[in-house]
């Protein structure tokens, strides 16, 4: 029976395969936005934000869908939605993009990427109501409670 030991430190790396597709982080959801009525092309209404859990990421943004007529773009890089053309947008309408985001180092087959489900962004002209974050809120208030008393406190995203 051997009663020498010996100990050796060892060092390992772990790599990281790009195995997790990314999902938007926009919240609320539906994603929501306003245009100016007189926008100029080019200007920005919204950017859309995409996180991979991966390390080796590489994400891009697309139009799957375009119930706009044309009317927007986005910066597949950067996520930001731009106005296209130079039509003035019409007041309380409602303009429709689904998009998706892609890690285009993370292949699913020969043809497609990792990516996110297509989500719905609306885009209305002119002011839009505001977007709260959760579609209930509730609270339960005591009978005796003080008069002004805060007990709910709503979040919601503004459109200006």
């Amino acid at each position: 029976m051997f009663s020498d030991t010996d100990n050796q430190r060892v060092i390992i790396h772990v790599k990281d395969v790009n195995d997790e597709p990314p999902y938007f982080i926009n919240r609320p959801l539906p994603m929501q936005a306003v245009v100016q009525l007189n926008a100029p092309p080019n200007t920005p209404v919204f950017t859309l934000q995409a996180r991979d859990p991966d390390t080796d990421h590489n994400i891009h943004y697309f139009i799957v869908r375009d119930r706009t007529g044309g009317r927007f773009e986005v910066d597949e890089r950067s996520g930001v939605v731009r106005t296209r053309g130079t039509d003035p947008f019409q007041l309380d309408m409602e303009y429709v993009l689904y998009v998706k985001a892609e890690d285009q180092n993370g292949r699913v087959d020969e043809r497609r990427y990792q990516s996110t489900s297509e989500e719905r962004l609306s885009i209305v002209g002119g002011k839009r109501a505001p977007q709260f974050y959760m579609p209930t809120y509730e609270a339960e208030i005591p009978e005796n409670q003080k008069k002004d008393s805060e007990y709910v406190i709503f979040s919601c995203l503004y459109f200006y």
